[in-house]
């Protein structure tokens, strides 16, 4: 039993990740939708809401989407910290209901928000290549080490701990599960 117990959780993480993966498949067409009805802009993003970290501000485009019947789920905020999430919007290995930390499931790629350079899904340059949402503790960020560090090795916060790699949709709607190297060293956040 001793032997089969490490395999059996490493299978329970990886099925999880599964489901997870299927979530951001499912929000990448809510997000289509949403563009294709607002003119194929993107959500605004505001610096000061980068280090957010699953709070009603910085979870706005989430927010939005569940709000306007794009993405099915809930989100259960206390005030404006997010303490239980499900459905789409929710990555199946993320603690619930929340510990003592405000924690996202989903980080949106905060460049995409952005007026200039950006903003508009016909100046993403490699939609293939460019984040849209990812895994992530934090609601909307840029910087990959950060998000990486503190969503598969912080306890309180992370999750998929025996399985090293992180769920991203990307801007043409395909999901991936990526490594450290693809996705902290390939500048992935950048369209």
């Amino acid at each position: 039993a001793a032997m089969l117990l490490p395999a059996l959780d490493r299978a329970r993480t990886q099925a999880r990740q599964a489901v997870c993966m299927s979530n951001l498949k499912q929000l990448g067409i809510a997000v289509s939708m949403y563009l294709n009805d607002y003119n194929e802009y993107f959500y605004p993003t505001v610096w000061a809401y980068t280090s957010d970290m699953g709070t009603l501000r910085g979870l706005g485009f989430m927010v939005t989407l569940n709000n306007l019947g794009y993405a099915s789920g809930y989100m259960r905020f206390s005030g404006t910290s997010l303490v239980a999430s499900g459905g789409i919007l929710a990555c199946p290995d993320t603690k619930q209901p929340r510990q003592t930390y405000c924690v996202a499931d989903f980080n949106y790629n905060y460049y995409l928000g952005q007026a200039s350079p950006y903003g508009k899904l016909s100046k993403v340059r490699y939609p293939s290549r460019t984040v849209l949402f990812c895994e992530g503790c934090y609601s909307q960020r840029h910087y990959a080490p950060d998000i990486w560090a503190n969503t598969l090795t912080n306890y309180a916060y992370g999750r998929h701990f025996n399985y090293q790699m992180l769920n991203c949709l990307f801007v043409d709607g395909s999901v991936r599960a990526l490594n450290y190297h693809e996705f902290v060293k390939e500048n992935i956040f950048y369209p």
